[in-house]
């Protein structure tokens, strides 16, 4: 990603955190792996999966020296497998932090960092290395261990601890210190007698103990329920325990105060295609920093992080069958006194399950999804290069009292987990405002002396989706672009539109993404290795019979970069190119020797 593009997607972020109460602007965190095998299970595939023995393997580091990793745990507690590439910014952020905690525990632990990046040579790896000052094992990934961990996105890290045992696989980039800290007291302890398997690298080992099965069965099961109730027994899922609450027994999630924490309730449900899950619960979280997630079958029915009074939640099962439920209450830092309790889980059958779901509110849908500010009395302003003039962000200025947004969501996009939050952190639920095929939010424009802005973002699931920055003044955007300036080391100014303003398109919902290859006379390549690259991580496609690799993600900016191409065909692999915003094709031209 160019210079330009870089600073613009940093000044975005900003002005979402100082759009939005209390900096809660996040991204989405990714779902917690589920539970890792109750005992080290053998290899059923060419892939690893947690759990596994890993394969030993050797490599030689770019300085020539060879490295065998049983060899390493013969004198160290843990290895930690990086794998990343030269050019990945997001592996790049997290080294520093990875480097310095190696520091303080580098006679216990040792670091490999695999590039996957074929033209990353020992040269260019030695130059890295030196302006980086890594000093753990850095080399190349001869081993394959990409294509053996099925590797989607860079970075990749990978826990194997004492005994070969693989016991975190976690994409993503990790720029704080006490992630890697934290991890390496885990796996160093000497009370470190069996295997741990981690949902997350940043976890909190659970210190709250799981309660009588019996008195948990009892406070979830309906009058007559027969279900059985269980907490996983991974070392780092937080039981459910029971307590009352609003005259009510029930199970209540014990992580409240653990951030990068995850407690889970699991139970198996025998049911019939058309019967229905109903669990009553109530939830409470600020500022999306806790998500309550219902699984059926692996898959999420039902994302939220919507705070409300007692609530019920239904899903209709589509095949008979045994299915796997599980219930799950993910914290992400411990401010707040939010909790998620769960009076009851049952089965609902027969007309009772069909009366439950003709029921169930009916909400709008729509073909598209769309968020748009109404107001008439509209002005737009930009944040501006100070020297040149040059757009870096396009806001409105609107003056009227209140403030309307409309909304629309497609079908794949739940609207009871979705609601607008300005800039003062006042919640909007969108079921609260239907109007006609669509919702019409309207809400009271903020004080501009006490608010820096009016700006409101959509959340669904949870995650941010969409924004919009809304100020009342241009004194306002100056102040907020006054802020990035000193952030980012650009001179800024904000200024009201005009014709010289070329405005940028906003990128909106999801993108599709076409990278096609053909040869010099047009015909397809199949089998290349195509990389994507956002500021957070990195995924990797392969070409298939038409030479297409083709995707959906959010719309945004990304740069592509062709990998490796096929046996008997030459092609560029340094080039990186920046992809359409919003979703469009590009092809790149091979040559078949």
């Amino acid at each position: 990603m160019n210079n330009f593009k870089k600073r613009l997607s940093v000044l975005l972020a900003l002005i979402l955190m100082l759009s939005v109460f209390s900096g809660f602007g996040t991204k989405a965190v990714p779902a917690f792996a589920d539970a890792a095998p109750s005992e080290t299970q053998a290899v059923s595939d060419s892939y690893y999966h947690l759990g596994d023995k890993i394969d030993d393997f050797t490599v030689t580091t770019y300085d020539g020296k060879e490295v065998s990793l049983y060899k390493l745990l013969e004198e160290k507690d843990m290895v930690l497998l990086n794998l990343w590439a030269t050019f990945c910014g997001p592996c790049a952020s997290e080294f520093p932090a990875m480097q310095e905690a190696y520091e303080q525990y580098q006679d216990k632990v040792e670091i490999i960092a695999l590039s996957t990046d074929p033209t990353d040579s020992d040269e260019i790896l030695a130059e890295y290395v030196q302006e980086k000052g890594m000093t753990f094992c850095v080399t190349r990934d001869t081993a394959d261990l990409a294509q053996r961990f099925r590797v989607s996105g860079i970075p990749t890290t990978i826990v194997v601890d004492r005994f070969g045992v693989i016991c975190a696989i976690s994409s993503g980039a990790e720029p704080e210190v006490s992630v890697f800290t934290n991890l390496f007291d885990i796996f160093t302890a000497e009370d470190y007698t069996e295997s741990t398997f981690m949902p997350r690298l940043s976890s909190r080992l659970p210190d709250a103990k799981p309660v009588d099965p019996a008195l948990l069965n009892e406070a979830l099961n309906v009058e007559g329920g027969e279900l059985v109730f269980a907490n996983p027994s991974g070392r780092f899922y937080w039981p459910m325990i029971v307590e009352e609450k609003d005259g009510r027994t029930v199970a209540v999630a014990s992580n409240v105060n653990a951030s990068a924490s995850l407690a889970v309730v699991e139970t198996q449900i025998d049911a019939k295609a058309g019967d229905v899950l109903v669990m009553e619960y109530k939830l409470e979280s600020e500022a999306n920093i806790s998500i309550m997630r219902i699984t059926v079958d692996k898959e999420d029915v039902k994302v939220t992080s919507l705070s409300g009074d007692w609530a019920t939640a239904l899903y209709q099962f589509e095949e008979d069958g045994v299915h796997q439920v599980s219930v799950s209450f993910e914290r992400q830092i411990d401010e707040g006194g939010e909790g998620l309790w769960i009076d009851s889980i049952s089965l609902v059958t027969g007309d009772d399950a069909a009366q439950l779901m003709a029921e169930k509110p009916q909400y709008p849908v729509s073909e598209e999804f769309s968020m748009e500010l109404l107001n008439e009395n509209v002005e737009i302003a930009a944040i501006v290069l100070e020297e040149t003039g040059e757009l870096l962000l396009p806001v409105d200025l609107c003056t009227d009292p209140e403030i309307r947004i409309a909304v629309e969501l497609p079908e794949t996009l739940d609207p009871e987990s979705a609601y607008l939050m300005d800039a003062a952190g006042n919640i909007y639920p969108l079921t609260a405002f239907v109007n006609g095929d669509g919702y019409l939010v309207e809400f009271p424009t903020l004080d501009p002396s006490e608010n820096s802005s009016s700006g409101v973002v959509l959340y669904i699931n949870g995650a941010m989706y969409a924004y919009i920055d809304i100020y009342v003044t241009l004194e306002q955007v100056d102040a907020d672009a006054k802020l990035l300036a000193d952030y980012v080391g650009l001179p800024l100014k904000a200024v009201l539109w005009d014709d010289s303003i070329v405005m940028a398109e906003e990128p909106a919902g999801d993108g599709i993404y076409t990278i096609i290859y053909v040869d010099q006379n047009g015909d397809p390549v199949p089998g290349v290795m195509c990389q994507v690259c956002d500021e957070a991580t990195c995924q990797v496609f392969v070409s298939d019979a038409n030479g297409v690799c083709e995707f959906t993600l959010p719309a945004g900016a990304y740069e592509i970069h062709t990998l490796k191409v096929p046996e008997g065909y030459e092609g560029d692999t340094t080039t990186v190119t920046d992809a359409p915003i919003q979703g469009g094709e590009l092809t790149f031209t091979l040559t078949k020797k």
